[in-house]
C-alpha cells in the first residue's frame, strides 16, 4: 500500500497498486479465504491469520476503490469470513490478554462501512439505486461503530514477563483520518450534489454531523503536519484520499 514500492511515477504506481491488490484479493478467493471454515479443517490460530489477512484484502479493496473512483472488487454477500480476530491467534474468546488486533478488527469493520456508503452514493448513477431505509441504517450503524472505538490501542498487555506494555499513540490520529473520509464520503451527496437529489429519497443527515466532521478534519490536518502524520501519509497509499477530501471540504 505505498506508491514508491511499485513504480516513480505516481500514475503508474497507483494503476500497479490497484491491479497488484486484484491480483492479491482473487489469490485470496482461490485459497477461500472469504469463507468461515471449520476449526476441524483447519487449526483456531491458522483461522485466526486467514481472517486477518482477508480482512487486510477487504480494506485495500474499498479504500483504493475510493481514491481512485473504481467499482468494488469484493462482494461481501457472497463471503462469510468472519471478522479478523482482536486477540492473539492463539487465545480464545474471554482472554485475559489486550486485544493487539483490536485495530484491524477496527478498520475492517469501518470499511465495510465505506463500502456501503460507496455503493449507495458514489455510483455512476450517484443516489438513484438508494433508498431511505438504506442511508438511515446506514448512519445509524455508523454511529453505533462510532460509539465503541476506544480512544486507547495497546498492543500488548503489561505484564511481570513484559518490561512495559508496547502503546500506539499513532493509531488514534490514523483511525480519526479514516473516519474523516467515510464521514464525508456519507454527507457530500446531501451537501453539493452535483445534480438534484432524486425525488425519492427523502433521507437527510443529522444536522450536527457536518460540524462534527469539521472539527474531526482539523484535528486530522494539525496530526498530518507532525513528523508523524507525514511519515503515515507518505508510506501508507489509502491515506491520500482523506488528507485530500479536507481541501474539498473547504474549498468554495
Amino acid at each position: 500500500m505505498s506508491q514508491d514500492l511499485h513504480a516513480q511515477g505516481a500514475t503508474v504506481a497507483g494503476s500497479a497498486i490497484w491491479q497488484r491488490t486484484g491480483a492479491g484479493i482473487r489469490m485470496a478467493f482461490e485459497l477461500a479465504l472469504h469463507r468461515n471454515i471449520s476449526t476441524a479443517a483447519i487449526p483456531f490460530a491458522q483461522l485466526n491469520r486467514r481472517h486477518r489477512v482477508w480482512g487486510a484484502c477487504v480494506i485495500a479493496d474499498r479504500w483504493l476503490a475510493l481514491q481512485r473512483g473504481e467499482a468494488l472488487t469484493v462482494d461481501l454477500d457472497d463471503c462469510d469470513a468472519p471478522l479478523p480476530f482482536p486477540y492473539p491467534d492463539h487465545c480464545s474468546l474471554g482472554t485475559d490478554r489486550e486485544p493487539c488486533f483490536r485495530f484491524h478488527q477496527e478498520v475492517t469493520k469501518l470499511s465495510i462501512l465505506l463500502g456501503r456508503i460507496y455503493r449507495l452514493s458514489c455510483s455512476p448513477r450517484g443516489l438513484d439505486r438508494a433508498d431511505d431505509l438504506a442511508l438511515y441504517k446506514f448512519q445509524a450503524d455508523l454511529d453505533a461503530w462510532l460509539a465503541q472505538i476506544p480512544s486507547q490501542w495497546p498492543y500488548v498487555n503489561a505484564s511481570p514477563t513484559h518490561v512495559e506494555g508496547i502503546d500506539v499513540p499513532e493509531a488514534a490520529s490514523i483511525m480519526n483520518l479514516l473516519i474523516v473520509a467515510v464521514e464525508f464520503t456519507f454527507l457530500r451527496g446531501f451537501s453539493w450534489p452535483a445534480s438534484r437529489l432524486p425525488a425519492h429519497i427523502t433521507f437527510r443527515p443529522a444536522p450536527q454531523r457536518w460540524p462534527t466532521l469539521v472539527d474531526r478534519a482539523l484535528t486530522a490536518v494539525a496530526w498530518l503536519l507532525t513528523p508523524q502524520g507525514a511519515f503515515y501519509l507518505d508510506i501508507w497509499d489509502m491515506m491520500i484520499y482523506p488528507t485530500s477530501a479536507f481541501f474539498e471540504m473547504t474549498s468554495p
